[in-house]
Order: C-alpha cells, then sequence, then structure tokens
C-alpha cells in the first residue's frame, strides 16, 4: 500500500448535495481499499456501519464522532473519499484533514 495520505492530494470540496467531501488518495487501488480505509477510521476512531460494492466503486457507510459518513473508493478516475452525509459532518471535515494531513 502506498503513502497513508499524500498532502498533495489531501483536499476538502462541497459536493452537489451540498456536503463536504475529504478527497483522501488516488494512490490506492481496488486491492488495497479494505486495508487503507480501515488505517483511516483507526486514525479517525470510526467504524463501519455497512459495506457496498459495484463493479467500479466501493462505499463503506461509517460513523466517525457520533456522525454519518461515505467512505468510498472510485476507480475512475481513481480516489478514496470521505463524504458527509450532514452539516454536522460537514464541521469534522477540516479536523479530519488536520489528523490526516500529519500523517
Amino acid at each position: 500500500m502506498k503513502a497513508v495520505c499524500n498532502v498533495e492530494e489531501l483536499a476538502i470540496e462541497k459536493m452537489r448535495s451540498g456536503n463536504s467531501c475529504l478527497n483522501l488518495s488516488a494512490e490506492v487501488d481496488w486491492e488495497d481499499f479494505p486495508r487503507y480505509a480501515d488505517f483511516v477510521l483507526g486514525l479517525l476512531g470510526g467504524i463501519v456501519t455497512s459495506k457496498s460494492y459495484a463493479v467500479d466503486v466501493r462505499v463503506w457507510d461509517v460513523q466517525i464522532k457520533g456522525e454519518a459518513f461515505f467512505l468510498s473508493y472510485e476507480d475512475f478516475p481513481s480516489m478514496v473519499s470521505l463524504e458527509s452525509k450532514s452539516t454536522n459532518g460537514d464541521a469534522l471535515i477540516e479536523g479530519f484533514l488536520l489528523v490526516l494531513s500529519q500523517r
């Protein structure tokens, strides 16, 4: 598995839903996603509540600090991201960026 978090790749974006998304890595591939996701969740104190898979995506429903997020892998373009599901989750994203940028 590549470096945990390449600081240059970490970026917060607004999604079409209006909620925030933290882009984590374009270096993780399909096979490495579960191990990478578990590691990131360990750093952030998160748990998995469900997992969904399709041909080109892996989406885990996760809970971090009492808020719901999607932790997802997209095959094209390749990207792992943490996507907020609420405004309370949006407020946590910047703190996650700080934690992960120190790794």
